[in-house]
């Protein structure tokens, strides 16, 4: 009889969907496995309660910056080096949209101490109003530019989240295989919007909905990580950062003037926009190519 009993469990459970399959679904399930305990494949998504779709990135190792041989490659991005993160984590597949930016405003979380750092609430209270941009920018699907780094920590928080650090941000770019773009090492027109008049392409001069590039998503599924708008990293920018050579869950300088941004923009050239660009910019500056993305931990 226990033998019986022993067979009818182990059988049941052979026929449980696996975790992966479910993160296939894009339906409206909260994020709530332990990745201790639970294995998830590297891509699986997740669509939070407020309708911001996450894709699972697993802890890894790459190369983070640029190889000096690289004819595009900057001061800032060198010298390449080993970067391992070691936490698992999930990222915003898109862009933040102005319409889940606007859930932020109409719960009144914009106008509530609670979700802003104290120098972001010192900047807030001589605000009224995010910035408006013009009509090219305003539809709900395009991505929320004009916002301040001080606006996107604020937010993040209030999604249940984070900025990520320019190390995650770069490593969801380009994986494992440290590749130059997030589709692979060789530029492809038409692959990200950015300016690729220099190579036979064309400028739009605009933002794109979000998630209008399928052929340029990165190796989790996660789009526009080139071109379309800057996002802001959680990171203190310092531009010979990468001199130091951080090998462990990198997390920027000490302390800065300025805020790290990665990714590229709608009017940034072709010729340099890889996932290893970065760029800084004051925190409470606002630009009509900076938007950001969602970083969320997946472990406690």
């Amino acid at each position: 009889m226990l033998a019986a009993l022993l067979i009818f469990i182990a059988a049941s459970l052979l026929q449980l969907p696996s975790v992966a399959a479910q993160g296939n679904d894009p339906t409206n399930t909260p994020i709530a496995e332990s990745t201790a305990t639970v294995s998830i494949e590297a891509g699986t998504l997740r669509t939070l309660p407020n309708g911001i779709r996450v894709v699972y990135v697993p802890a890894g190792c790459f190369l983070m910056g640029s190889d000096q041989n690289d004819e595009h490659a900057v001061n800032n991005e060198m010298p390449q080096h080993r970067v391992c993160v070691t936490k698992p984590y999930w990222l915003g597949q898109f862009e933040i949209s102005n319409a889940e930016f606007q859930q932020f405003i109409d719960a009144g979380a914009y106008n509530t101490p609670e979700f802003w750092s104290n120098a972001g609430w010192t900047w807030k209270q001589q605000r009224i109003q995010p910035t408006a941009y013009p009509d090219y920018s305003s539809a709900p699907d395009q991505p929320r530019v004009g916002i301040t780094w001080y606006e996107a920590e604020a937010f993040a928080k209030w999604a249940g989240g984070r900025l990520p650090t320019e190390a995650e941000w770069e490593y969801a770019a380009r994986g494992s295989q440290s590749l130059t773009y997030p589709w692979g090492n060789d530029y492809e027109l038409g692959y990200a919007n950015v300016d690729e008049t220099k190579l036979g392409g064309v400028l739009l001069q605009k933002t794109t909905p979000v998630g209008s590039y399928p052929d340029g998503r990165s190796w989790i599924n996660a789009y526009d990580m080139v071109g379309n708008v800057w996002e802001w990293c959680a990171d203190w920018y310092a531009e010979d950062y990468y001199q130091l050579k951080l090998e462990t869950d990198p997390t920027g300088a000490a302390a800065g003037s300025s805020r790290s941004i990665r990714g590229s923009a709608w009017n940034y050239a072709a010729e340099g926009a890889n996932a290893a660009s970065r760029s800084g910019i004051i925190p409470e500056n606002q630009f009509p190519n900076i938007g950001m993305r969602l970083a969320i931990n997946a472990t406690p």
